[in-house]
């Protein structure tokens, strides 16, 4: 490939890189400048005397939903996802009037997060819509609306930035929460970092127990010549 042309491509990817860079910022951007931090203020303190927030998304939406309730456990607080959209609606039985539910839909026009307002207005369970638009219909089934970026229609339905908006926007909510007690949610995570690490090194055990035992085995002669170990590291082939 001549210099020209490497010189072309090079700068073919560069604005390739530079456009959805300027979208990503310019989607978070958007954002911040519609974000009502007297409301982000009121979510959270209801977020945090909540017994459960409840998080739903579909397709795109459900990656947001999911990181919002495992930060929100991280923090010591009662987040519940599911992803299958029939427990979603099942578990409404087990949400009451101190329950916060954040609803995470770019269209605001989900089929199934529509259904799950619809329920939760019923049940006053506390709705927070992380949408699009303030006029679209999942904004005027919620108690709290937060914009996440504009829409762009259907087509640009499986966007990652959007994506990366709607995840903003999860960080920003459990981070909020947390703030409210401060030592509790360093207590919390302390004890998650704590099972992990045991995790961690309980599965290391026995990882070791089982390799010497294999190696036994074999130095044992135990099957006959079926297999070799060259390295105590590498895996023995049978």
């Amino acid at each position: 490939m001549t210099e020209e042309a490497r010189g072309h491509t090079h700068s073919q990817g560069d604005s390739f890189v530079d456009e959805i860079y300027h979208n990503v910022q310019a989607s978070i951007e958007y954002a911040i400048e519609n974000l009502d931090l007297r409301q982000i203020d009121v979510i959270a303190e209801k977020m945090d005397k909540a017994d459960k927030i409840f998080c739903a998304g579909v397709g795109n939406s459900g990656i947001p939903a999911e990181a919002c309730a495992m930060r929100l456990v991280r923090n010591g607080k009662n987040g519940i996802y599911f992803k299958d959209t029939h427990f979603q609606a099942i578990y409404l039985n087990e949400l009451h009037s101190r329950d916060v539910a954040v609803l995470f839909s770019n269209s605001g026009e989900s089929y199934d997060m529509l259904h799950l307002a619809r329920i939760l207005r019923k049940k006053q369970v506390t709705v927070v819509g992380v949408t699009s638009s303030v006029v679209n219909s999942l904004a005027k089934l919620s108690d709290y609306c937060i914009l996440s970026r504009k829409w762009i229609g259907p087509l640009g339905g499986g966007s990652m930035i959007g994506q990366i908006t709607q995840l903003f926007i999860a960080d920003l909510l459990s981070t909020r929460v947390g703030m409210l007690n401060e030592q509790a949610t360093m207590r919390s995570k302390e004890r998650t970092y704590d099972y992990i690490v045991n995790k961690i090194q309980l599965n290391g055990k026995v990882a070791k127990t089982h390799g010497k035992s294999s190696d036994t085995d074999i130095s044992a002669g135990h099957g006959g010549d079926t297999g070799s170990c060259h390295d105590e590291d590498d895996a023995c082939t049978v």
